[in-house]
């Protein structure tokens, strides 16, 4: 009898550990969402805030927990989950993505969204051409957690020659309050059913690593990748893999990003004499054209949301075109790559690249310094005004 009782209270105090709160979508008046046709797009909506799940515990992970219902025949006719939030994200989930037990299925999605305030969630089913049901629960959970939470993005140029080399990172952050470890593929063989990676070959670098990640704790890793063929890429998704609190294999993808493959010809393109002002970074461009006829088209700055720059020019041969002081928008902290675009008809040319992080916790300090040190004179100043009375 002890026995049983002291295994019942470890039972739950592993349980108290594994989460601190939790509510059911049915908590929220969310009805089961049911798919029975063919090609048919079903959803519902609801609203929720920390608050309502547990405004003590706003440290934890917020993860919510779709629990599916799918016919096996579903795995095969591009069915999928379509998970909006706050009309903003969206993302894709497919049914492989689900860890299933005895036909009970669960896909696990982080959302930091919930720290913000009250957040709107959709959740959606689109079926594709087989028959079979679909049903997403409403016994499909909200919890705050006490998690790993990672992060995972991938930064890879916009732009490279043909014939040059890629370099890849892929950066995993951990802001959850546990350690974890994780298995990170680049383009390994078994990603091929998720990613099309015939046309690029990985030259540096290794296709998968293993690595523990601690809470808090950032890493990154490095490869090179060369592209076959001048085209423009989507690339390969990074997959990072590990074992989730509720002991399920979860998988998260990096989101997609391009590359565009280019012929080195025809111009040169060169940023100089680069400063930084008042939160704006400024540079000199150079432009030339050493082909031998005319050539036109526009110049670019990438990236295209930090510089109002959209200029159409037209070069004979051997003739060159210097653009001073061209600013940016306003800058904040963080590290910034930039690049000078000549796109000319089916071309595109590109300058030198600069990188630059910006910082500006130093001048914080020097108005921090400043302010005391105004303080302090005034102090002193009415002292001594004090003593000569």
């Amino acid at each position: 009898m002890y026995s049983k009782f002291f295994g019942l209270l470890l039972i739950l105090l592993l349980s108290s550990i594994v989460y601190s709160s939790e509510i059911s979508l049915n908590s929220l008046s969310v009805d089961n969402l049911l798919s029975i046709q063919k090609n048919e797009l079903v959803c519902s909506n609801f609203s929720v805030d920390l608050s309502t799940i547990d405004k003590n515990n706003l440290e934890l992970t917020p993860i919510l927990s779709i629990k599916s219902f799918f016919d096996i025949n579903k795995l095969k006719d591009n069915s999928y989950f379509l998970l909006k939030i706050n009309d903003l994200h969206e993302e894709i989930l497919w049914p492989n993505y689900f860890s299933c037990v005895n036909n009970d299925c669960y896909s696990r999605v982080f959302l930091p969204e919930l720290s913000l305030g009250l957040t709107k969630i959709e959740l959606c089913i689109q079926s594709g051409g087989n028959d079979g049901t679909i049903i997403i629960e409403n016994s499909s959970k909200i919890g705050l957690y006490n998690s790993p939470y990672l992060e995972v993005k991938i930064n890879s140029p916009e732009y490279v020659y043909f014939g040059d080399l890629v370099p890849m990172e892929i950066i995993i952050e951990n802001k959850g309050l546990i350690d974890t470890n994780v298995f990170v593929q680049y383009v390994s063989g078994d990603l091929r059913k998720y990613i099309d990676i015939d046309s690029l070959d990985i030259v540096y670098g290794q296709s998968q690593a293993y690595s523990l990640i601690k809470s808090h704790e950032k890493k990154s890793f490095n490869y090179m990748i060369k592209p076959k063929k001048l085209s423009t890429y989507n690339l390969p998704r990074a997959a990072v893999t590990f074992k989730n609190i509720f002991d399920e294999n979860q998988i998260i993808f990096t989101k997609n990003s391009s590359l565009n493959v280019i012929k080195k010809e025809d111009v040169e393109l060169l940023i100089y004499n680069e400063k930084f002002i008042d939160n704006v970074f400024y540079f000199d461009l150079k432009i030339k054209n050493i082909s031998l006829s005319d050539i036109n088209g526009y110049i670019l700055i990438s990236p295209i949301d930090l510089f109002n720059i959209n200029q159409f020019v037209t070069l004979s041969p051997s003739q060159e075109l210097i653009f001073t002081n061209i600013p940016s928008n306003n800058l904040k902290n963080g590290d910034y790559s930039f690049t000078a675009i000549f796109d000319s008809k089916n071309n595109k040319f590109l300058s030198n690249s600069i990188d630059y992080k910006v910082n500006n916790f130093d001048n914080f300090y020097e108005i921090i310094f400043s302010i005391i040190a105004i303080l302090i004179s005034i102090i002193i100043f009415g002292f001594i005004n004090y003593k000569s009375k």
